[in-house]
């Protein structure tokens, strides 16, 4: 009897610590999103990728292609920007540069991600109807 009012005692104290957690989660697909949207964020990205990464120093890039406003909008945006984009896995020599790219929804916002083996940036926008805006400070990772 001992035993279990010494239980019942110490699930009585840890079961006050417990609180409720107010942060809802954000969905786990891609942020849907017009093709305005789409290009002013892959615009920008495409302009800050320009500069970190040069296109004389990037012979080619290859990046995965799926049907989304934004991997259509960012392959537009790289090119314009002068950078060879190859989707097939063709003998190229020398070896292209591999990109991925990523979009996450939070609050309101979208985090936007491209990233080389050497080289990544980041920056959240606030996306409306009729396009999108930075709403935070460019990240650039890179080795010394």
């Amino acid at each position: 009897m001992r035993r279990v009012a010494s239980i019942m005692l110490l699930m009585s104290l840890t079961a006050g610590c417990q609180t409720k957690d107010d942060v809802e989660a954000s969905s786990s697909g891609p942020p849907i999103m017009n093709s305005a949207s789409a290009g002013a964020i892959a615009g920008d990205m495409a302009s800050r990728f320009a500069e970190a990464v040069p296109t004389r120093s990037t012979p080619a890039i290859r990046m995965r292609k799926d049907d989304t406003e934004f991997s259509t909008a960012l392959e537009a945006a790289l090119k314009a920007w002068g950078y060879k984009i190859v989707t097939d896995d063709s003998n190229l020599s020398p070896k292209p540069l591999e990109l991925s790219y990523s979009l996450h929804s939070f609050e309101d916002q979208v985090l936007a991600r491209i990233a080389t083996p050497t080289t990544a940036l980041g920056r959240t926008y606030t996306v409306t109807a009729g396009g999108a805006s930075p709403s935070s400070p460019l990240s650039i990772l890179q080795p010394e």
